[in-house]
């Protein structure tokens, strides 16, 4: 994956940055949400089509950090499922 980035980013005649403006894709990130929030009744429409329905806005998600926080959630559990996986409940805010 790395590779590939780096690749991609000098094809694209631009060095790659040394560390990873996190703040600035956690900020895009927000924002899309926020904006998919917004346009959740066009989006309910895909739902016959999605694999994974925590994918999905919800009818429950109030803002970006709920559907963050969902989907994160869906991931943990998920990966508990996976073979040799790690027990996370530990990390899970009680």
């Amino acid at each position: 994956m790395l590779c590939a980035c780096a690749g991609y980013v000098a094809a694209a005649g631009r060095k790659a940055p040394a560390t990873p403006d996190l703040a600035g894709r956690w900020d895009k990130e927000y924002d899309i949400v926020k904006s998919e929030i917004a346009g959740r009744r066009r989006l309910a429409s895909l739902a016959p089509q999605t694999y994974r329905q925590d994918s999905l806005i919800l009818q429950a998600d109030r803002d970006p950090t709920d559907v963050i926080l969902r989907r994160m959630e869906a991931l943990a559990g998920h990966i508990q499922t996976l073979p040799g996986a790690q027990d996370l409940k530990a990390l899970k805010a009680g």
